[in-house]
């Protein structure tokens, strides 16, 4: 599950932790990345890319890569 606005992107799993979170603009620059999350909910506060598309790529624990778009 995860949900975009006002500059923050909560993500909550619900059978496997998170590992790794990285966001990215849709021109491929990396904005914010979060390691060693083991956890199952992440919120990504001042996200200052706003009005745009943004492509969150999720890491499970066990390797599974997850990647969604958002418009913050």
């Amino acid at each position: 599950f995860m949900s975009a606005n006002n500059g923050q992107i909560k993500i909550r799993t619900i059978n496997e932790l998170l590992s790794e979170v990285t966001v990215y603009d849709v021109l491929g620059r990396e904005i914010i990345k979060k390691t060693n999350i083991a956890s199952n909910d992440l919120i990504l506060n001042n996200i200052t890319a706003t009005n745009q598309a943004l492509i969150v790529k999720i890491k499970l624990e066990k390797g599974e890569v997850v990647t969604r778009k958002v418009i913050l």
